[in-house]
């Protein structure tokens, strides 16, 4: 199972970013929602409970709240710009650039396999009602990279 080294920001740039890479903790992370779209992944901070209990309700997915996901410790594993088109009642013809943000879930030892937890959430974007004030998470450190490991080989 892959280890992550924890190692220290001698001093984050203020406002600080989150960075691939980054090893965050949030208690908003607790309210989940797992999309039938994409069952891989697990869609974190919701500003209001009544959007993943919406979706769950119209058949979009089911609820994942976790009260120790609010604790774990998560690897920033890809952070990708995107681009969302406003509905035409509120902002016709607008385009804007926000950020999805991709993290594993790691363990008390700070390990995490292929069948570890993964969340998504997203950032910068006046929209969406899943994504957290990027205030409130907490950068507990940088993963040192690479993180590596062996794949056994299973004999048939």
């Amino acid at each position: 199972m892959p280890q992550v080294v924890l190692r220290q920001y001698a001093a984050r740039p203020v406002p600080s970013r989150l960075a691939v890479g980054d090893v965050i903790r949030c208690p908003a992370f607790r309210v989940g929602l797992r999309c039938h779209q994409s069952p891989g992944e697990i869609l974190v901070a919701w500003r209001d409970r009544h959007y993943p209990e919406y979706h769950v309700r119209a058949g979009n997915g089911s609820a994942a709240d976790d009260d120790g996901r609010a604790l774990a410790a998560f690897l920033i594993v890809r952070v990708e710009l995107t681009e969302a088109e406003g509905p035409d009642d509120v902002c016709p013809g607008n385009h804007r650039l926000s950020r999805d943000v991709w993290c594993v879930r790691l363990d008390a030892g700070l390990g995490f396999s292929a069948a570890s937890e993964r969340i998504r959430f997203n950032l910068d974007e006046p929209m969406s009602v899943a994504g957290p004030d990027e205030a409130a998470v907490e950068v507990l450190g940088y993963a040192e990279l690479p993180v590596s490991w062996d794949v056994a080989e299973v004999a048939e």
